[in-house]
């Protein structure tokens, strides 16, 4: 019990920027400072990020890697920013149920040893302007050239509902109230 305590304080000290910068919706790993930028790998319900720290001003990238496929090592032997790319070691698993635990899941790879590379700049491009990364839009069905994908005059970013045109009906409430929240708000350029 105290050995977990100390690894959470730890944890808690090493990452203590980027929890603050981010209001803990991210688990972080992969600390690594450029200059005046520090970058780590972020991790939430969505999938994995790449989390930055630019003059006190956060960003995060979507990389479009699932938990479901991929598996990124915990300890990385190279720094994650190489020569204009974040590189990420890891596997290519696959989901598997594990007897006699209903509702355990457990991962097996498929491919081990794989390195995940991307360039910075294909990272970080947001076409459209709106906040979401063109990744991130690709991925979750949104147009990554229009900044109001469902046309309805609010852009992507601040839309809670951005592939369908808003109404403002006796449902919208109740819609909303039913979303997740995924603290869009932080996530910002």
């Amino acid at each position: 019990e105290k050995i977990m305590e100390k690894k959470w304080k730890a944890y808690d000290s090493e990452f203590k920027a980027f929890n603050d910068k981010f209001l803990k919706q991210f688990t972080f790993s992969n600390q690594q400072k450029l200059g005046n930028v520090i970058y780590a790998l972020g991790k939430n319900q969505l999938g994995f990020w790449l989390c930055k720290i630019e003059n006190e001003k956060p960003s995060a990238y979507f990389l479009g890697l699932s938990f479901s496929h991929y598996y990124i090592n915990e300890v990385q032997e190279k720094p994650i920013i190489n020569n204009g790319s974040l590189e990420l070691e890891g596997s290519f698993v696959k989901i598997v149920k594990v007897a006699g635990l209903p509702g355990y899941d457990d991962y097996s790879a498929i491919e081990d040893g794989k390195l995940f590379k991307i360039k910075l700049e294909d990272l970080i491009k947001d076409s459209d302007r709106d906040g979401y990364n063109d990744i991130f839009e690709k991925s979750f069905g949104l147009n990554p050239y229009n900044k109001d994908s469902d046309g309805d005059g609010i852009d992507d970013f601040n839309d809670l509902n951005p592939m369908f045109k808003s109404e403002n009906n006796k449902f919208t409430q109740l819609y909303e109230d039913l979303l997740p929240d995924y603290g869009n708000e932080n996530l910002r350029n």
